[in-house]
This record gives C-alpha cells, structure tokens and sequence, in this order.
C-alpha cells in the first residue's frame, strides 16, 4: 500500500505524536495482548526514533499506529520476503483500533493524520503500509485513507518447495527480484517511458 502527500486539515479526533501517557492507557482487548509487554516494545519503538500516532478516548487508547521514517527495508514473515525500498520511504505498522472504537472511522483517519505528519515533519517521498490479505476492514481503511494497493506479495508450496511472487497492482512502481535471491526484492519508482 502506498499513500502520496495530502493535506487534510484540523476537523476530526485529537490525535497525538509520541504521547506516553496515551500509550500508557492501552488495555488488554484481545487474548494475545500483554500490557507490560506492549509498553515495553514501545518504549524500545520510541528510543529507536519510531514514532507513535496515538488517540485517547474514554481514558482509553483507541487508536495506536507506529512509523518508520526513513526506513530501508522490510522483512514480511508470513510470506518470507523481503524489500529494499528507495531512499526516503517510510512504514507505517502495529496499527491498532481498540474493538469498542471500530466502526467509527478512526482506522481512516488516523492513517490520514499519520499521512500528514509523515509527509510534513520527516524526509518521507513515499509512505508504505502492509496489510495482511485476509484483513478486509484494514485494507478497506487504508484505501479509504487514500493508499493504493501497489503490490501482493504471495508465497506457494508446493512438494516442499517454496516460491516467492509479486502481483503488481499500480503503475508507477516496480519489483525488482534481487540478484541471487529467491525471496527478496527491490521497490523502485518506475521509469517514465
């Protein structure tokens, strides 16, 4: 998923950058959630220079979402791949809305306000997201939020050998397979022709 520049304006929730008293009101909404563990990988995410993107609701974190300026590459487990991106790319990832706030729009607009910020306040020419394939209302957000879909990345067994793919879905973008490599790839601007 890729998402260009916009400006979307002041209307809407009052979303936060690098809040630790917003992140310290996460609460254990699902049974693979761990308080103590969540602030903890936040704690080392903000010392790395990650930045949060926050909503408080209730006393309650409603919205959580992290990005990644300048990132270099990124490794996707569940299809064994692995992208270089292009200088000034940056990730966004671990978003999260608290079940009691879904349905609302704040998937969309938080991705929106991470959008801006991203494009305002770091080096960032290209913002990437990565969205499970069979996480529908994500990806329904991140369209909504003005990303496009760029790519798929899938990986077929078959008699225990693996095969690693890129289904390209945008103009303006392409995979470049890394020379001795089955499972990483190159993101590149596509060339004009």
């Amino acid at each position: 998923m890729s998402k260009a520049p916009e400006n979307i304006g002041d209307n809407g929730p009052d979303f936060h950058v690098n809040s630790p008293s917003d992140l310290a009101c996460f609460e254990e909404t699902e049974r693979w959630h761990d308080r103590d563990e969540f602030l903890a990988i936040a704690d080392e995410r903000l010392d790395a220079g990650t930045i949060s993107i926050t909503l408080v609701e209730d006393r309650r974190l409603a919205f959580v979402a992290w990005l990644a300026p300048a990132t270099e590459k990124s490794t996707f487990g569940y299809v064994r791949q692995t992208v270089h991106f292009p200088p000034k790319t940056a990730t966004e990832y671990g978003v999260y809305v608290h079940p009691e706030f879904r349905r609302r729009g704040l998937l969309r607009q938080g991705l929106e306000f991470m959008s801006v910020h991203a494009f305002a306040e770091t080096d960032t020419d290209i913002l990437l997201g990565a969205v499970h394939d069979d996480n529908h209302a994500a990806l329904r957000g991140h369209i909504d939020a003005g990303f496009e879909n760029i790519a798929t990345l899938t990986e077929k067994r078959l008699f225990g050998t693996a095969r690693s793919s890129v289904g390209v879905h945008a103009t303006g973008f392409e995979f470049l397979r890394m020379p001795d490599s089955r499972d990483t790839w190159s993101l590149a601007k596509a060339a004009i022709r």
